[in-house]
């Protein structure tokens, strides 16, 4: 648990000690002593966890993704950017309208091929061809 907060620590601040003590509310001295003895104060355990995340909850979902500085947002599923993010609404959207769209292309096919199979169509068909067939001779 040490290790991690260390491993969070020096990638959030790397040595830079006084930006650490501005950020998390305590001296730089402090900071440094955190570092050496392993204990650390609960408050700026949990503070550098949240900001080594991206500002994440630690909880329910959120547990295993962390926002690098980059603000890319990495999951257990992948890695998304903060404009694939905001786009995924219009996504959702469009493809929720491609299917209620397919659907009712599918049920139009249905309904026209039962047009196009009915025996009373097919023998007007016929007629009108055999009508036909016989002003050409």
């Amino acid at each position: 648990m040490v290790k991690d907060f260390q491993i969070q620590f020096y990638t959030l601040f790397a040595s830079d000690y006084e930006l650490a003590a501005k950020s998390l509310g305590k001296s730089s001295r402090q900071i440094r002593r955190y570092l050496k003895t392993g204990k650390v104060c609960p408050t700026v355990k949990i503070l550098v966890d949240i900001m080594y995340r991206g500002y994440l909850p630690n909880s329910h979902g959120w547990a295993d993704m962390y926002i690098d500085k980059n603000g890319v947002l990495y999951s257990p599923s992948g890695k998304a950017t903060s404009g694939e993010i905001a786009y995924l609404h219009n996504y959702k959207w469009a493809a929720h309208r491609t299917t209620e769209q397919l659907k009712n292309a599918r049920k139009r096919i249905a309904e026209l091929e039962k047009i196009s199979n009915s025996e009373e169509i097919q023998n007007d068909l016929l007629d009108i061809v055999a009508k036909l067939s016989k002003k050409a001779i």
